[in-house]
Order: structure tokens, then sequence, then C-alpha cells
């Protein structure tokens, strides 16, 4: 899936996520949240969250391509290790 439908399906993280004031405190609350980064995937992940629209949970398409060099997409691949999911943003 997209990086943006699976923050489509977790708003409640996106909002959290957006509140971190720096990439050490994204890193560890996504961690927790079972999100893994693939491929020195850290700070495009970051800069994506932070651009996405402040006031809503929407991430435009704009956004999503600004961080992610236009042609290239940001996915997540659900992983379950028995009753634990680990999402990895590749």
């Amino acid at each position: 899936m997209t990086i943006q439908e699976f923050f489509k399906k977790r708003p409640e993280l996106l909002e959290s996520l957006k509140r971190c004031k720096s990439e050490d405190e994204f890193s560890e609350m996504a961690e927790k949240n079972g999100i893994k980064f693939g491929n020195d995937r850290l700070n495009d992940v970051y800069n994506f969250v932070h651009s996405a629209n402040q006031d809503s949970q929407e991430i435009s398409d704009n956004a999503l391509n600004a961080v992610a060099g236009g042609n290239e997409n940001l996915s997540v691949k659900s992983l379950n290790f028995g009753d634990k999911e680990i999402n990895l943003i590749v």
C-alpha cells in the first residue's frame, strides 16, 4: 500500500507523528507503533509527514511528490510475526 493509504487507515498515528519535533522523537514514536524504516527512509517519511496540511489528516499529492521525488513513491509493507505486525516503509 502507499504511505497515503497507510496514514488514511491510521489518522491518529499521523497526528501523533506530526507533533514530533525531531527525527529522533519521530523515529522513537514510529518504532513504538510498529513502524520500521528501510533504505534510509526515515528522513523522507519525516519530511513527508511534516509537509502534510497541519489542519487536516489529508496528505496532498503535491506533498507526496515533493518528498518522494516525483515518480518515486514511499510504500508500506506489512509483515506479521505471530501476533505482532511490523510496517516497513520502503
